[in-house]
């Protein structure tokens, strides 16, 4: 990627902007702002670290120690999360077909879903925020928990 110009009073689609990341290194960055009337601002130089589809690739879902899923709900242990790792989300539809999506903090050691899950299919993922600051969330493709 040669250029990225980003107009403040404008929008842009994301893949517009940003081209295919396929590595991951440090980068340095100028930064311009513009006004209205397309004026430009000075250089500003900026350096940090560009993530995209090989840091993506190398995720992986966290774990699940154990699971008690019965007719009223769920328990569900974790295992420890990756270091970037930022939250899981987990998808579930209720005995009313009432969907149900649930983020939890990486910390968090133990989820309980407390609704009538009836016979759903729990799915989660992790969702991963590179260096704790990225301005992108990245995710893990769902895994399932079949009751």
């Amino acid at each position: 990627m040669d250029e990225v110009v980003v107009v403040a009073y404008g929008t842009q689609k994301k893949q517009e902007v940003v081209g295919a990341v396929t590595s991951i290194k440090p980068s340095e960055f100028d930064v311009y702002t513009y006004d209205k009337k397309g004026s430009r601002s000075i250089r500003v130089s900026l350096s940090g670290v560009v993530y995209g589809s090989v840091y993506e690739q190398s995720l992986v879902n966290r774990g699940i120690r154990s699971a008690a899923v019965s007719g009223s709900g769920a328990q569900i242990n974790w295992y420890d999360a990756g270091e970037d790792a930022a939250a899981v989300e987990l998808t579930y539809t209720d005995k009313d077909g009432v969907l149900h999506v649930i983020t939890d903090p990486a910390t968090t050691a133990q989820t309980v879903l407390e609704k009538d899950l009836q016979d759903s299919e729990i799915t989660y993922r992790t969702l991963f925020v590179p260096g704790g600051n990225a301005i992108d969330t990245f995710y893990t493709n769902p895994d399932t928990l079949i009751p």
